[in-house]
């Protein structure tokens, strides 16, 4: 679960494509996502932003926020079998409660996209040293933006 940089440009040569976990659940924090967004704003205009795996209302109203916000575009992803949410990304990413079993992590990995993760009180057994160098990440909104735009600033 270590975040690997791509140094060259995004995959279609384009925009780049961010995928945020959209999940809010025990173990997803898709709310404390959108409220890093927010420090984002000033640039996520020039990246295609999508939320995947999005179920709950809540998460759409805070995108509906951001976007009237803000004025940035966001394309929420609701579960589905027929197309991965990864397609064509760039960068996969999220904020988690103890475990990461839910994110499209091992999905990313196969397809070689890096991935942005911060971790609650990671569980023991989902421990290893690339978590705890984002666990401020986890809690601070501010924190967890500035990582997501150091990875992306190149590409802009």
């Amino acid at each position: 679960m270590s975040l690997t940089l791509r140094e060259d440009e995004p995959q279609r040569g384009g925009r780049p494509v961010i995928v945020l976990d959209g999940t809010e659940s025990v173990n997803g924090r898709a709310l404390l996502t959108g409220s890093a967004l927010y420090f984002c704003a000033d640039w996520l205009h020039r990246v295609d932003l999508r939320l995947s795996d999005v179920t709950e209302e809540s998460v759409a109203l805070a995108v509906e926020a951001l976007r009237w916000d803000c004025g940035v575009s966001v394309t929420l992803l609701r579960p589905s079998v027929v197309r991965s949410p990864l397609f064509g990304a760039d960068l996969y990413g999220g904020i988690a409660f103890r475990s990461v079993r839910h994110l499209r992590l091992r999905e990313a990995a196969a397809a070689g996209i890096p991935a942005l993760v911060a971790v609650q009180f990671p569980a023991e057994e989902e421990f290893c040293p690339g978590l705890l160098l984002r666990q401020r990440a986890a809690f601070d909104p501010r924190e967890f933006a500035a990582e997501l735009y150091q990875i992306v600033k190149p590409w802009l």
